[in-house]
């Protein structure tokens, strides 16, 4: 994968780091968003407006290396496939559905992420029934905050839907993260 940039973490992110790799298989850090989806779905369209959103957003296309170096840095690629997963559990009922989603859950949250390789989220959308999904978008919260997940989700739906009229979307290009680490760096923190 090319590397498109590459800089310091912030404080946050280091901790995270550090927890996150002395208890790889703990969950720690690890989030799991859970949304019921109540419609017909049109999943390649769906798929595709998380692609156009991953491909907008360096923090979703980041990595962190630490190996051999004095402080990690994150490094944004260029290019990643979005982990996706559709899964059909609609021939079940409603009891077994919610006991598979525990399970669910509970492994993919023990799954973790290779925090040296990107992307540190996955998407899983399972139907069931029919105009009944359930979408577990599973993230490394080193990426991005609670408030900011609300934000992506708001892209996300925004671009199906403009995917499913045929229309192109054209949001105003956001602002990276790079730009807060790089004021961040300026920052006298000892006088903060």
């Amino acid at each position: 994968m090319q590397i498109e940039d590459s800089y310091p973490l912030s404080p946050i992110q280091h901790g995270m780091l550090v927890h996150s790799l002395s208890a790889p298989q703990s969950g720690v850090y690890i989030q799991q968003l859970v949304s019921l989806l109540r419609e017909e779905l049109n999943v390649i369209a769906f798929q595709r407006a998380w692609e156009q959103v991953l491909r907008r957003h360096p923090a979703l296309r980041t990595s962190f290396f630490w190996e051999g170096r004095e402080q990690p840095v994150q490094r944004v690629h260029r290019d990643v496939l979005l982990p996706f997963q559709n899964l059909d559990w609609s021939g079940r009922a409603p009891d077994d559905q919610e006991k598979q989603l525990e399970c669910f859950l509970q492994t993919d949250r023990q799954l973790g992420f290779r925090l040296d390789q990107a992307p540190l989220i996955r998407l899983t959308l399972v139907r069931c029934a029919q105009a009944e999904y359930r979408l577990i978008w599973t993230s490394h919260h080193a990426l991005f905050d609670g408030r900011s997940r609300l934000l992506l989700l708001n892209e996300v739906f925004a671009f199906y839907e403009a995917i499913c009229r045929g229309e192109n979307l054209n949001l105003s290009n956001p602002s990276p993260y790079r730009s807060y680490i790089d004021w961040l760096q300026k920052q006298n923190i000892s006088a903060a």
